[in-house]
């Protein structure tokens, strides 16, 4: 029993370092105050070559973010300005 234990918290522990490695390759964390929307955070993050329209699809897709509700505290992954 301890061995199947141990083992579930060795793979969960390289399931979480292999997804904070992806995230920081090719995107950034933001945590989400109050009153913020996905609208305003992809506004941060707009290079001037982009839609900002864009930008809010791959923020809602990078969390799949069916419905852009946040609450404050929400760790979201976003695409480096």
């Amino acid at each position: 029993m301890m061995g199947l234990l141990s083992l579930f918290v060795v793979m969960v522990g390289m399931f979480l370092f292999s997804s904070q490695s992806e995230a920081s390759k090719n995107d950034q964390i933001v945590i989400v105050h109050q009153g913020d929307t996905v609208w305003s955070i992809a506004q941060k993050v707009v290079s001037p070559s982009q839609d900002v329209r864009d930008v809010v699809l791959d923020i809602e897709e990078r969390n799949g973010l069916s419905v852009p509700t946040l609450q404050p505290g929400m760790r979201l992954k976003v695409p480096h300005p």
